[in-house]
Protein backbone atom coordinates (compact mmCIF):
# COMPACT_ATOMS: atom_id res chain seq x y z
CA UNK A 1 0.00 0.00 0.00
CA UNK A 2 1.40 3.20 -0.53
CA UNK A 3 1.11 6.48 1.09
CA UNK A 4 -1.52 8.79 -0.57
CA UNK A 5 -0.63 12.13 -1.09
CA UNK A 6 -1.94 13.65 2.12
CA UNK A 7 -0.03 11.01 4.61
CA UNK A 8 2.90 13.04 2.94
CA UNK A 9 4.88 14.90 5.45
CA UNK A 10 7.81 17.36 4.58
CA UNK A 11 10.31 16.14 6.57
CA UNK A 12 13.75 17.89 5.81
CA UNK A 13 12.89 21.40 5.69
CA UNK A 14 12.05 21.50 10.13
CA UNK A 15 14.06 21.27 12.89
CA UNK A 16 11.70 18.29 13.89
CA UNK A 17 12.67 14.59 14.01
CA UNK A 18 11.04 11.99 11.80
CA UNK A 19 8.95 10.62 15.36
CA UNK A 20 6.86 7.51 15.70
CA UNK A 21 3.06 8.60 15.80
CA UNK A 22 1.50 9.14 19.48
CA UNK A 23 -1.49 6.18 19.69
CA UNK A 24 -4.65 7.76 19.60
CA UNK A 25 -8.33 6.82 19.98
CA UNK A 26 -8.12 2.90 20.33
CA UNK A 27 -7.29 2.99 24.35
CA UNK A 28 -4.91 0.03 24.05
CA UNK A 29 -1.72 0.64 26.74
CA UNK A 30 1.15 0.53 24.35
CA UNK A 31 -0.49 -0.03 21.02
CA UNK A 32 2.09 0.41 18.16
CA UNK A 33 1.01 1.09 14.48
CA UNK A 34 2.94 -0.94 12.05
CA UNK A 35 3.25 -0.45 8.36
CA UNK A 36 4.94 -3.05 5.63
CA UNK A 37 7.07 -2.45 2.78
CA UNK A 38 8.27 -5.04 0.84
CA UNK A 39 11.45 -4.20 -1.26
CA UNK A 40 10.96 -6.65 -4.54
CA UNK A 41 7.29 -6.04 -5.20
CA UNK A 42 7.48 -2.37 -4.28
CA UNK A 43 10.55 -1.27 -5.09
CA UNK A 44 13.27 -3.25 -6.95
CA UNK A 45 14.15 -7.28 -7.05
CA UNK A 46 17.68 -5.92 -7.40
CA UNK A 47 18.22 -2.45 -5.91
CA UNK A 48 21.49 -0.53 -6.52
CA UNK A 49 23.69 1.34 -3.80
CA UNK A 50 23.58 4.84 -1.98
CA UNK A 51 21.41 6.13 -5.02
CA UNK A 52 18.53 3.58 -4.85
CA UNK A 53 18.57 3.75 -1.44
CA UNK A 54 17.63 7.72 -1.73
CA UNK A 55 14.76 6.46 -4.04
CA UNK A 56 13.49 3.60 -1.62
CA UNK A 57 13.32 6.06 0.84
CA UNK A 58 11.38 8.09 -0.75
CA UNK A 59 8.29 5.52 0.07
CA UNK A 60 10.14 4.42 3.66
CA UNK A 61 10.00 7.61 5.13
CA UNK A 62 6.26 9.03 4.38
CA UNK A 63 5.65 5.09 5.70
CA UNK A 64 7.12 6.21 8.54
CA UNK A 65 5.69 9.30 9.54
CA UNK A 66 2.37 7.69 9.92
CA UNK A 67 3.04 3.93 11.88
CA UNK A 68 5.51 3.35 14.99
CA UNK A 69 7.25 0.52 12.81
CA UNK A 70 7.90 -0.50 9.86
CA UNK A 71 8.93 -3.86 8.79
CA UNK A 72 11.03 -4.09 5.43
CA UNK A 73 10.22 -7.16 3.77
CA UNK A 74 13.21 -8.87 1.77
CA UNK A 75 11.75 -11.91 0.42
CA UNK A 76 11.88 -12.04 -3.27
CA UNK A 77 15.15 -9.73 -3.33
CA UNK A 78 17.78 -11.45 -5.30
CA UNK A 79 20.52 -9.19 -3.85
CA UNK A 80 21.25 -6.48 -1.16
CA UNK A 81 24.32 -4.40 -1.60
CA UNK A 82 25.89 -3.16 1.55
CA UNK A 83 25.85 0.78 0.46
CA UNK A 84 22.21 0.20 -0.16
CA UNK A 85 22.09 -1.07 3.45
CA UNK A 86 24.35 1.58 5.12
CA UNK A 87 22.73 4.28 2.72
CA UNK A 88 19.32 3.69 4.02
CA UNK A 89 20.07 3.99 7.64
CA UNK A 90 22.74 6.91 7.60
CA UNK A 91 20.16 8.88 6.06
CA UNK A 92 17.02 8.01 8.45
CA UNK A 93 19.58 9.52 11.08
CA UNK A 94 21.28 12.26 9.39
CA UNK A 95 18.61 13.66 7.12
CA UNK A 96 15.63 12.58 8.52
CA UNK A 97 16.17 13.09 12.38
CA UNK A 98 15.43 9.50 12.71
CA UNK A 99 16.98 8.65 17.09
CA UNK A 100 19.77 6.70 16.42
CA UNK A 101 18.74 5.33 19.66
CA UNK A 102 15.21 4.27 18.83
CA UNK A 103 16.20 3.87 15.00
CA UNK A 104 16.36 -0.68 15.68
CA UNK A 105 12.79 -0.59 16.92
CA UNK A 106 11.35 1.81 14.19
CA UNK A 107 12.40 -0.03 11.33
CA UNK A 108 12.60 -3.86 11.20
CA UNK A 109 13.80 -6.00 8.16
CA UNK A 110 12.45 -9.26 7.80
CA UNK A 111 12.31 -12.56 5.26
CA UNK A 112 11.19 -16.11 5.49
CA UNK A 113 14.34 -16.79 2.98
CA UNK A 114 17.57 -18.53 4.94
CA UNK A 115 19.68 -16.99 2.67
CA UNK A 116 18.49 -13.41 2.86
CA UNK A 117 19.00 -13.52 6.90
CA UNK A 118 22.60 -12.16 6.39
CA UNK A 119 21.00 -8.55 5.93
CA UNK A 120 19.12 -8.51 8.58
CA UNK A 121 22.15 -8.90 10.35
CA UNK A 122 23.97 -6.12 8.08
CA UNK A 123 20.88 -3.58 9.06
CA UNK A 124 21.52 -4.54 11.86
CA UNK A 125 25.19 -3.87 12.54
CA UNK A 126 24.96 -0.50 10.39
CA UNK A 127 21.56 0.80 12.83
CA UNK A 128 23.81 0.11 16.07
CA UNK A 129 26.83 1.69 14.23
CA UNK A 130 24.61 5.37 13.80
CA UNK A 131 23.44 4.86 17.20
CA UNK A 132 27.11 4.89 18.39
CA UNK A 133 28.49 7.75 16.06
CA UNK A 134 25.26 9.97 17.75
CA UNK A 135 26.50 9.26 20.96
CA UNK A 136 29.80 9.84 20.57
Amino acid sequence: MHPSASDIVNLTGTNQGLEAPSPEGDGQEGFVSEGRLSIATEFSVLPGGAESAREFLKQLVPLMAGNDRVVIDLDGVAALPASFLRHLFHALVTEHRVDPAKLADRVKLETTDPELEIYISMADKYARQEAELAAA
